[in-house]
């Protein structure tokens, strides 16, 4: 009797609120022998995506060398076999949305024939309730081709989309040399508990009390009104076209990069708070050039925060462990540099010291018990975001297909570059996407082309990349001085 009130015990310790409880019988059935639920985050996704707004991770990867197709579709196949979700479809029952696991991998690889060029596949959409949320294209010209990788935001977030395609290239490569491939240890059966973030009833009672540090963030969320970066109205599925995908990046050289992470060292700064503040800058600089701003605007700034933080986390397969915070300036606290740059360092620092990258996961929970009372979230009607900014970080940069010049080599193909994209949801028109990839910082910038013209679109870009520059030649340290007042930012 005593071991079983343990037993009992121990299963209610890990689980953290009903929303991600697992039933005993569903631990014993095959992963694919039993609909998975879909958790918060993913219904959020869902409930954003709309052919107007295609809610699709998109990845560019520009390679060197001549694909072998056969080899190349049998390493996809694999790499989706590894990861359940890219064969999941999407069912709901009852207001329920759960996934249904697919048996055989249903994702084909497209072959394309055409000229290499700077565009993207346009077809981004994916009915997941129809079809799995992954597409493969691969557009071939002589012995180079593009292979762009389109994923459905509700099953994966962009650094879990870029551990599977580096599982696709390792296996790729010993397929070429026939050796066996050299993966890391994955648990399918890991996804059941993808929701919990590491928590457990003890846990979430330790960290309860810092998280109502971030109650002042949460109130300023709800109160605040940020304006999108250019003014328009919401395109309804029954006048507007599909959404195309049109993106413009700036690859800086390595000089650059390495005197803006010396920069931030020496400032005891992150790079991520130079480049946000570059991001903020170059979009008020923007605003300011149309009638519409006023400096008691506020622009927010959507970060995707991580939340793989445990041993178990690295193991899962693709999936969302993700999630946001926010950052609201006005550009009169934009154009005071030295405020803005200490004040977005110690506002992050606040939120990771804290762990208060969770008050959004807890914003979601309680949406989905008290007010939707397990009904799917509803698409926004306002705008919620000025932009969006993304750090991957240093791609690859521990993977053993590494070259001299840190690019991937799989297979006698040289992976040359690489690009990313976060989706645009209503009233959000640009989302920003950095990392490192064979030695060089790059800044990606989708935009929505029916509310900013290419040539604006540029003009943006280039704002924020003379800024960076600006920043990476100044070697003094920072005179920032300017106190952060609790909750005035």
């Amino acid at each position: 009797m005593k071991s079983t009130r343990q037993s009992r015990f121990s299963l209610r310790e890990n689980r953290v609120f009903s929303i991600f409880r697992v039933a005993k019988d569903d631990k014993k059935k095959p992963l694919n022998a039993k609909p998975l639920r879909c958790t918060a985050f993913e219904e959020l996704m869902l409930a954003q995506d709309s052919p107007q707004y295609p809610c699709v991770i998109v990845y560019r990867m520009h390679v060197r060398g001549k694909i072998d197709r056969i080899r190349f579709e049998k390493a996809v196949a694999m790499m989706i076999e590894r990861h359940p979700l890219f064969r999941g479809r999407l069912q709901t029952r009852f207001g329920r949305s759960t996934w249904d696991i697919q048996s055989t991998p249903e994702c084909q690889v497209e072959w394309v024939s055409s000229r290499i060029d700077s565009t993207w596949i346009d077809d981004s959409y994916m009915d997941v309730r129809k079809e799995v949320g992954l597409r493969i294209f691969v557009q071939e010209q002589g012995d180079e081709a593009i292979v762009v990788i389109q994923v459905h935001h509700a099953i994966v977030d962009g650094l879990g989309l870029f551990n599977a395609l580096h599982d696709l290239w390792l296996i790729y490569d010993a397929l070429s040399s026939g050796a066996t491939p050299s993966l890391t240890t994955v648990d399918a059966e890991a996804l059941l508990t993808r929701n919990q973030f590491g928590l457990t009833w003890r846990k979430l009672l330790e960290i309860i009390p810092r998280q109502m540090i971030g109650l002042a963030g949460a109130r300023q969320f709800v109160m605040r009104r940020p304006e999108p970066l250019v003014p328009h109205s919401l395109f309804s599925s029954e006048r507007a076209a599909p959404l195309p995908v049109e993106v413009v990046t700036h690859r800086f050289e390595s000089e650059v990069s390495n005197s803006l992470r010396s920069l931030a060292k020496n400032q005891k700064l992150n790079l991520n708070d130079l480049l946000a503040a570059s991001i903020f800058t170059g979009c008020e600089q923007f605003r300011a050039t149309s009638s519409a701003q006023s400096d008691t605007d506020w622009l927010r700034m959507m970060v995707p925060v991580s939340m793989r933080s445990t041993k178990a986390d690295q193991q899962q397969t693709a999936c969302n462990i993700v999630s946001a915070v926010f950052l609201d300036r006005t550009p009169v606290q934009i154009r005071d540099r030295d405020y803005l740059i200490e004040s977005i360092h110690q506002e992050m620092e606040l939120i990771k010291n804290n762990r208060l990258a969770l008050m959004f996961i807890f914003s979601l929970w309680l949406g989905k018990l008290v007010l939707f009372r397990n009904r799917p979230p509803q698409p926004p009607s306002k705008c919620q975001a000025s932009m969006v900014f993304t750090n991957l970080g240093k791609v690859y940069a521990r993977s053993p297909l590494r070259d001299t010049e840190q690019r991937i080599v799989s297979g006698g193909l040289v992976i040359e570059n690489v690009e990313a994209v976060a989706p645009l949801t209503p009233y959000l028109c640009a989302a920003f996407t950095a990392m490192q990839y064979a030695k060089q910082l790059s800044l990606s910038l989708r935009y929505d082309p029916r509310v900013i013209q290419r040539d604006a679109a540029e003009s943006l870009l280039g704002r924020i990349v003379a800024d960076v520059s600006v920043q990476a030649a100044y070697s003094s340290p920072t005179s920032a001085t300017a106190a952060v007042v609790t909750g005035a930012v």
